[in-house]
């Protein structure tokens, strides 16, 4: 995947958030990766428990990502500048046209992850 210029991200689930779980993916794990998709951040606005993790991250010089369900956390997370980053929907690709994105939000800022894609038509 290096070779191929593809980034490759340490899984770090919400109640799993540590800084040796970091360490383990950014200078520990057998494939090097360029940060940490923190899955499941924003669940509850947690912004303040939060925040030492992602600056931890981005003291090792990577960058950060994170899952958030609530539209208010989105905000909060991403006006702070803790992620670089933030995957504001998990859902099935026959479900994507239900996405809403806040006007006020930098589309530079947001990703959507899709599942459930069984047949691609060019």
């Amino acid at each position: 995947m290096k070779n191929k210029g593809i980034k490759t991200l340490g899984y770090i689930f919400d109640d799993s958030e540590s800084f040796a779980n970091i360490d383990y993916y950014m200078k520990a794990s057998p494939v090097s990766t360029d940060g940490i998709f923190f899955d499941n951040e924003g669940s509850i606005d947690n912004l303040a428990n939060f925040k030492q993790y992602a600056e931890y991250v981005h003291s090792l010089g990577v960058w950060s990502t994170s899952t958030l369900l609530q539209l208010s956390a989105v905000i909060n997370y991403i006006k702070s500048g803790v992620v670089d980053v933030t995957n504001i929907h998990e859902m099935e690709s026959s479900k994507s046209h239900y996405i809403l994105v806040n006007d006020n939000l930098p589309p530079s800022k947001i990703s959507v992850v899709l599942s459930n894609i069984t047949d691609v038509q060019e």
